[in-house]
């Protein structure tokens, strides 16, 4: 196609669809081909209103594509390649929803996720579950993201367990003091509620959770080590049974 007016490219594209050609399609929407240089020419300088009278010249949305194919390479003509690239962004954002190539970006991005970057995969899998309550399934995910996570990759571990131990904290399961004192800035957040837990002590807690308050909200963790203040009190009440000796609760009439 080295010298097309717009009405003939719009032609080739409408061939090239109804033939489900996708080589020829992508090298009609090439911006540095031929034929855009003769778009170039044809259209010295277009704009969508100009170019609005093609609208509805075919299936849609590949006649919006074809005008934008115009205002695109136009600007890589005059080096304009950041005005051609919010030409192509808002291309994007006309699309209908459901017909949106963000859908294909996105499930190619999942597959490479589940293939080359497991532990980011499994650990984005866990946060998920975690804002949506899902404690379980947070568990488990944020589980194999620690135990896949390089062992050098300090940093990437202490992210994993900033929501991984709250959560086994939330089922009585306590992490080791050897595992916190590999990791000082954890063992400075959360010893203050593990000493509490073992202790029964719940003014100890409560002021925890007061020192803390700005600094778990922002990690969201606040809700969630509040509901492990029930651990707290069964700690409290196992600690009195233990020391009373009674193996009934004595009820007042």
């Amino acid at each position: 196609m080295t010298s097309a007016r717009f009405s003939t490219f719009l032609t080739q594209i409408a061939q090239a669809l109804r033939e489900e050609k996708g080589p020829q399609l992508a090298y009609l929407l090439k911006p540095t081909s031929e034929h855009g240089k003769q778009l170039v020419k044809e259209f010295k300088n277009p704009t969508r209103q100009s170019l609005s009278y093609y609208e509805g010249s075919m299936e849609g949305p590949w006649d919006e594509i074809a005008i934008q194919y115009v205002l695109v390479v136009n600007h890589c003509a005059k080096r304009r390649a950041a005005e051609a690239f919010k030409e192509e962004c808002t291309l994007v954002k006309m699309s209908p929803y459901a017909e949106s190539r963000k859908w294909g970006v996105y499930y190619v991005v999942g597959l490479i996720l589940k293939c080359y970057f497991r532990v980011t995969y499994r650990y984005y899998l866990g946060m998920l579950s975690f804002l949506n309550e899902d404690f379980a399934k947070a568990e488990q995910e944020l589980t194999l993201a620690f135990y896949n996570c390089y062992t050098k990759a300090r940093a990437n571990q202490e992210r994993v367990l900033t929501y991984l131990i709250p959560l086994r904290i939330l089922r009585g399961h306590l992490p080791s003091r050897e595992l916190l004192d590999r990791f000082p800035v954890l063992d400075d957040l959360f010893t203050p509620f593990i000493r509490a837990v073992r202790t029964g002590d719940i003014r100890a807690y409560d002021s925890a959770l007061d020192q803390c308050e700005r600094r778990l909200v922002d990690l969201n963790l606040y809700l969630t080590l509040e509901k492990a203040r029930e651990l707290c009190i069964r700690g409290l009440f196992r600690k009195v049974y233990v020391f009373s000796d009674i193996p009934r609760i004595h009820v007042l009439r």
